[in-house]
């Protein structure tokens, strides 16, 4: 019988730091197609380009991928100065992405004016989201302007929160950094993009290009040892979807993949109505699948043909 493309969400339990997530990923996916005939044998029912997605979020965890809001101060002190005035610009309506960054930003700088589209970069409404960044800055006796053209008269250095902000290049004669060369030392593809609320004082990083595709080789050899496919692993973060009544967007992540092993696969376009890279597609697939609840997707027969 044909069948069309089946995806699936495999539970795990609760990943800590230091876990073997290579193994744990494996050990997940070969129990989930794990078969045994009436003689005894095993099969496993998994196909060449079968695709295994592994949520980046279970990544950072196990290998232990984060900053501190001290970290966080230390680097905007030394790119800012010590009780620096600072602009920024357009940060995320999310307490969950942005209070501990505010909260590290805070922690050093004398002043912070903020430039506040109505609409945040992936469609949040900025409503009610001013008093909590104000109570963050009041917490560490920081002082706190909600006065975005205020900057526009003075030249107050900036910090440009865009979360695809790689594509804006920098004003000349001016101290002017992107949240993505915040923490670069110790995140140099993504900085402070991506980033998560792990407690009070520290937030999960977005898992490195690197740290990411070697991940990806592990599995996909283990993967090809023990059941002799070649399938596709990847790492997958919230893919990029639009929600069409209330005009949010999922693309929260700097990129929608940090790591995957069959480049010619997933950077591929798509052939539909709207042409679209698979990479994007699977993402979207995956993080629609998992919901945080399910961190490891197996999407088969979706390059069956």
């Amino acid at each position: 019988m044909n069948k069309g493309v089946i995806s699936r969400g495999i539970q795990i339990p609760f990943i800590n730091g230091g876990d073997n997530i290579t193994g744990i990923v494996v050990d997940a996916v070969l129990d989930t197609v794990r078969t045994t005939n009436p003689d005894g044998s095993i099969i496993y029912d998994i196909n060449d380009k079968d695709v295994i997605g592994v949520a980046e979020s279970i990544v950072s965890r196990a290998l232990n991928q984060y900053v501190t809001v001290d970290n966080i101060a230390a680097d905007i002190e030394n790119k800012y100065g010590k009780g620096a005035s600072i602009v920024l610009i357009a940060p995320i309506y999310s307490i969950d992405r942005f209070s501990i960054i505010l909260k590290g930003i805070a922690r050093t700088a004398g002043k912070l004016v903020f430039y506040l589209p109505e609409f945040d970069d992936v469609g949040n409404h900025c409503v009610n989201i001013m008093e909590c960044y104000s109570e963050i800055c009041a917490s560490e006796n920081c002082e706190c302007v909600m006065d975005g053209m205020e900057w526009k008269n003075r030249k107050y250095p900036i910090l440009d929160c865009r979360l695809h902000s790689k594509q804006f290049p920098k004003p000349q004669k001016m101290i002017y950094w992107h949240i993505n060369e915040i923490c670069s030392n110790v995140s140099p593809d993504w900085g402070l993009l991506g980033t998560t609320k792990a407690t009070e004082e520290s937030i999960r990083l977005f898992p490195s290009i690197q740290t990411s595709n070697k991940v990806c080789r592990i599995i996909k050899k283990a993967i090809r040892r023990k059941t002799g496919k070649n399938v596709v692993v990847c790492i997958y973060g919230t893919g990029c979807l639009k929600d069409p009544v209330y005009g949010i967007w999922d693309f929260i992540d700097p990129v929608t993949m940090p790591g995957y092993t069959d480049r010619e696969l997933i950077e591929s376009l798509s052939y539909g109505t709207t042409q679209r890279i698979h990479r994007d597609l699977l993402a979207s697939l995956m993080n629609l699948t998992s919901r945080n609840e399910t961190p490891i997707v197996l999407i088969q027969n979706y390059f069956k043909d």
